[in-house]
């Protein structure tokens, strides 16, 4: 399997991985395209928990932090969300 993205709740992308043999080959990219199409209709933000190291990428599909740096159950994650 090279990537898989999916969306809970028509707004919040929950999964969005690529394999690293397949990094930096525009597939992130892709996936991205195409949960946009799939979020609810009416939706006009699409929220994301970011892994730290993931940051970057989510900020240039046009995500912005949307709060502190949190951690749950060991696993840090930063709040992120995009207006579509």
């Amino acid at each position: 399997m090279a990537g898989v993205a999916a969306l809970r709740g028509g707004n919040h992308l929950f999964h969005l991985f690529v394999a690293p043999a397949f990094h930096r080959q525009g597939l992130a990219r892709d996936l991205w395209e195409e949960i946009k199409k799939s979020a609810a209709p009416g939706t006009s933000e699409i929220t994301v928990n970011s892994s730290p190291y993931a940051v970057p990428v989510y900020e240039r599909f046009g995500f912005a932090v949307a709060g502190p740096r949190t951690e749950a159950a060991g696993i840090a994650f930063i709040p992120m969300k995009k207006r579509i």
